[in-house]
């Protein structure tokens, strides 16, 4: 119920500024980083919240992080196989 009051708030002021905007359009910049702001904070939000939902998933499969060493042993590993690496 809050969560859906807060919407209707913020859309309320977005109609509302999109009507000032059009009146004086040097407000545009205003309106904007009102409508901005919010917007990238959700993102940001939203793209952690999936990182870490992702690392609670996965966290039982061993993560192998690629040095040199392991890059050189795969390039010999392939190259026996035949394997030809764009220079």
């Amino acid at each position: 119920m809050v969560l859906a009051l807060v919407m209707c708030t913020y859309f309320s002021a977005c109609l509302l500024g999109a009507y000032i905007v059009l009146k004086s359009p040097v407000e545009l910049g205003a309106l904007l980083t009102f409508i901005g702001a919010p917007t990238a904070t959700a993102i940001g939000f939203y793209l952690w919240k999936a990182k870490n939902e992702n690392m609670q998933k996965y966290s039982n499969t061993p993560v192998t992080i690629r040095t040199e060493t392991n890059v050189e042993q795969e390039r010999e590993v392939e190259d026996n196989r035949g394997t030809q690496y764009p220079i």
